[in-house]
């Protein structure tokens, strides 16, 4: 086995069984995942890929391996302003696309999403926790070791496209427990996602992710935005069933053109 294989399968063992361990706790003892102390196990679990890429970074890096994990995190001047464009307007516009072409399709039905976003603009305080709660839930502590660690170690065995399938993979195995906790999706408006679309859509995203980290000199800050903008457009603008089809579609159609235009060994220009 190579050293290589060795180190991305203790990552993912770390990351994956960190976050499983405190997760079993409120699926075992049941009841409303927000309330305490199921919450606090939640938080507790959402750092694994945080722990694993600091763990790994320092025992395969060093203190020079931390250090760039550090830099590469706070240092936005890795981010030309084209992709600072990209990172925060490609989420919003497909969104906005689908719901474009849903409400022709059943006229009848009120832009619910929309209604949803207006109540929320309507309590600007509640809405700066809440969008202070999105990041640091999941793409602050999860990039720091999807992106930050394990995507590197892929790319150095298989392309850009294929080192995205494996971690989209690895990354939506992750959330399965989140899927069985009571009330946990429906905490941020909406019912539980139908996995096979979830883990599908969380496969694109991955290789959007790869994107745009290959064409900003590997920035984790950009990966961290692009999965903030990802989970907060979700939140803030949710769209009906027919909707996320048409919204599914459309990212597909988007990542087909990346890989085309880019090329899959390297997604970069």
């Amino acid at each position: 086995m190579r050293k290589m294989d060795i180190q991305l399968g203790g990552f993912f063992l770390f990351s994956h069984g960190w976050s499983w361990l405190f997760w079993s706790i409120p699926l075992l003892s049941g009841g409303d995942a927000w309330r305490y102390p199921n919450v606090l196990f939640i938080y507790l679990g959402g750092i694994g890929p945080l722990l694993g890429g600091i763990v790994m970074t320092a025992l395969t890096q060093g203190r020079h391996g931390l250090w760039e994990l550090w830099q590469r995190l706070i240092d936005f001047r890795r981010i030309r302003w084209q992709w600072y464009l990209v990172i925060f307007l490609i989420t919003p516009a497909v969104t906005a696309t689908a719901i474009a072409i849903d409400l022709p399709v059943d006229p009848s039905a009120p832009p619910w999403g929309l209604t949803l976003l207006l109540d929320r603009l309507a309590h600007p305080i509640n809405l700066l926790l809440f969008i202070v709660s999105v990041f640091l839930l999941g793409p602050l502590p999860e990039e720091i070791g999807w992106r930050g660690y394990a995507l590197d170690q892929l790319q150095r065995r298989w392309s850009a496209l294929g080192s995205s399938l494996v971690l989209g993979i690895a990354w939506g195995i992750w959330h399965l427990p989140l899927f069985f906790m009571e009330n946990y999706y429906q905490n941020f408006g909406g019912s539980p996602p139908n996995p096979a679309g979830f883990f599908y859509n969380i496969i694109l995203s991955a290789i959007l992710i790869t994107w745009i980290y290959n064409n900003t000199r590997r920035s984790i800050l950009a990966a961290v935005l692009f999965h903030f903008m990802l989970n907060l457009t979700g939140e803030l603008l949710p769209v009906s069933e027919e909707g996320d089809v048409f919204k599914t579609v459309l990212t597909t159609c988007l990542v087909i053109a990346i890989v085309l235009g880019w090329g899959s060994r390297t997604l970069r220009r």
